[in-house]
């Protein structure tokens, strides 16, 4: 996985975790995941787009603080 000088993840890794979302049963988001910018854009983009059910999680929830409504445009179920 992809991380930014912080050691956050970022975006780079979105391709391959949505790919993997296709034989999964959940997407946990959150666990070590860290806050930056990177990683909130990462985080929002999966909430969008995995198909499904979506937990959040710590740095997960911290990442969509400042913009729950991205909850409203998930695909799948958040919890």
């Amino acid at each position: 996985m992809k991380t930014d000088e912080n050691g956050c993840y970022t975006e780079d890794n979105y391709s391959e975790i949505i790919k993997q979302t296709e034989k999964s049963s959940a997407l946990l988001i959150g666990c070590g995941l860290g806050t930056s910018e990177c990683a909130a854009n990462l985080v929002k983009k999966l909430i969008e787009n995995a198909n499904c059910p979506v937990i959040l999680d710590a740095d997960g929830i911290n990442c969509i603080k400042d913009c729950t409504e991205i909850i409203d445009k998930a695909q799948a179920g958040i919890i």
